[in-house]
């Protein structure tokens, strides 16, 4: 998975290893969460938002809604 993820964004590292436990059948899913900064470097957490990938590495948002 290190190989894999090396030299990538965060969302593209989500986007595999979500790839990952998908194609091993692990049952497990990803909810991710993007640390906000303000303007003195002070972080924050925003809205937890379900992702998904779609098999080639890239990341997209999940409609829970189905």
């Amino acid at each position: 998975m290190h190989s894999l993820c090396n030299g990538k964004g965060v969302d593209d590292t989500i986007a595999l290893f979500n790839d990952f436990l998908k194609k091993t059948v692990s049952g497990l899913n990803i909810l991710f969460n993007n640390s906000i900064y303000d303007n003195n470097d002070n972080s924050s957490l925003g809205n937890w938002i379900p992702k998904d990938s779609n098999g080639n590495g890239s990341i997209k948002n999940y409609n829970c809604n189905y």
